[in-house]
């Protein structure tokens, strides 16, 4: 009888890790939305690197929204075997992609830093 709730209680935690992880990334592609709408001046100027960055934070934005929902469905479902672990990953991977791009367009354009 112990060993039966040892996995259950193993299986309810790998449901709230998923459930987290969803939250985290609806917080992330929240973060994000709140970021680019905040982008340029108020007389309306918009630098190189926010008209370039402008489509990559959006598409970054409903990637967010799809692994959110995403890890919502695999924290519902009953078998998360490898699952949660693959989806982290590949997030994971979505972040560091635009990151280091948006990284070299900061690096490369003119982002109204002044002079």
């Amino acid at each position: 009888m112990i060993f039966k709730w040892n996995v259950n209680l193993l299986h309810t935690m790998s449901h709230f890790r998923a459930y987290l992880f969803g939250i985290i990334t609806l917080g992330v592609s929240l973060f994000t939305y709140l970021n680019q709408s905040m982008i340029g001046l108020p007389d309306g100027y918009r630098s190189e690197y926010d008209r370039a960055s402008e489509p990559l934070f959006s598409i970054f934005i409903y990637l967010s929204l799809a692994f959110s929902f995403y890890f919502f469905y695999i924290g519902y479902r009953k078998n998360l075997s490898r699952n949660l672990l693959f989806t982290i990953v590949a997030y994971l991977i979505v972040v560091l992609i635009v990151f280091f791009v948006s990284n070299h367009l900061y690096n490369t354009l003119d982002n109204g830093q002044g002079g």
